[in-house]
């Protein structure tokens, strides 16, 4: 869980990603639990929930938000104010479109760390392996 193996690299990967959509606290923990029990990479669990960041968190919950509105045909507003106070007013619209996110986002990450992983290995590990 601690090695870097091809697909249990890329299920860390899509775990980590699916944490990092849901706007809650302890998403590192949440990974990393849930990645543990899976059996799955571990670091890059707990790596990639740090797609949001204090620097991308607000654009990702107004994402949510829109996907939400969206979906459940709501006619709101733009939403003001900071991050939390959006949560705070439209919950519902936000945890839609954050569950949603996150799973779509899950699925794409998968073939995409795979990729990664070989990309990676074939650039860099193969020819340290020759020597």
């Amino acid at each position: 869980m601690w090695q870097p193996q091809r697909e249990r690299f890329a299920a860390g990967c899509a775990i980590g990603v699916f944490f990092a959509m849901i706007p809650l606290p302890f998403q590192m923990l949440g990974a990393a639990v849930i990645a543990y029990f899976g059996r799955v990479n571990i670091p890059a669990a707990i790596a990639l929930t740090w797609l949001t960041n204090p620097l991308t968190a607000a654009f990702f919950v107004y994402l949510e938000y829109k996907i939400g509105n969206l979906l459940l045909g709501s006619v709101a507003g733009e939403p003001s104010g900071n991050i939390f106070e959006v949560i705070k007013r439209a919950p519902i619209p936000v945890l839609t479109g954050a569950g949603v996110l996150a799973v779509i986002s899950a699925i794409i990450s998968y073939p995409i760390a795979l990729w990664g992983f070989d990309w990676v290995e074939r650039r860099f590990l193969s020819s340290a392996r020759k020597k």
